[in-house]
Formats: C-alpha cells, sequence, structure tokens
C-alpha cells in the first residue's frame, strides 16, 4: 500500500494513516505488511485476507480472537467462559498433583 510521507510529523512516536477503507478494499492488496493486516481485520472481511493476517501476525490473531469473544451471544459467551474455567481447574488440579509427587518424593528419600 503506498502513501506519500509528510513534511510534517506530529511525534516520532506516531505515524497517523488517513485510509478510505471502501477504496482500500477495491484495490484488494495483500497482506504483506502490517498496516494491510490490521486494514484487513478493521473491514471485517470474511475468509482468506483475515485468516492469511492472523498466520502473519499474532496480534491480529489475538485481536481478532477477542472480537468474537465480543460478538458471542450471552449463551454462547456462558458456556466459552464455563469451558474455560474447566481447562484453568484441569491446569490447576494437574499443577497441584505435579507438586504433590515433588513433595512426596522428596519426603521419601528424608527417610
Amino acid at each position: 500500500m503506498e502513501y506519500d510521507k509528510e513534511d510534517e510529523y506530529v511525534t516520532e512516536d506516531l505515524e497517523v494513516h488517513y485510509i478510505e477503507l471502501p477504496k482500500f478494499i477495491k484495490k484488494n492488496p495483500g497482506v504483506k505488511t502490517k498496516l494491510e493486516q490490521w486494514l484487513w481485520l478493521i473491514c471485517g472481511e470474511e475468509g482468506g485476507k483475515v485468516e492469511m493476517a492472523k498466520k502473519e501476525n499474532e496480534k491480529v490473531k489475538e485481536a481478532s480472537e477477542v472480537l468474537e469473544r465480543m460478538s458471542m451471544s450471552y449463551e454462547e459467551r456462558w458456556l466459552y467462559d464455563q469451558r474455560m474455567l474447566r481447562k484453568m481447574d484441569e491446569m490447576s488440579l494437574k499443577e497441584h498433583a505435579k507438586k504433590e509427587r515433588i513433595r512426596r518424593t522428596a519426603k521419601k528419600r528424608q527417610n
């Protein structure tokens, strides 16, 4: 995606882009740059471009997952939360069992 660099900068840490999304979509660029990857996510384009952007950019993938959770219905969100709680419980139980095995092994060695 091409743009002209301006002679004036707001700060060295901030870069501002003005992009007309309909023109961006019509141009149909790839997902080579981080800007293009984020724009495809913002456009909400279903299919290939967003999927490719998620593979190329971990932050785009994380943002996409957050958007998916935000768009869930109340019931879907409840089920998702229950699955996550179950996963955390399982991980906690495994960690506790591991620590208990280590403690018992250490106790046997002391005796």
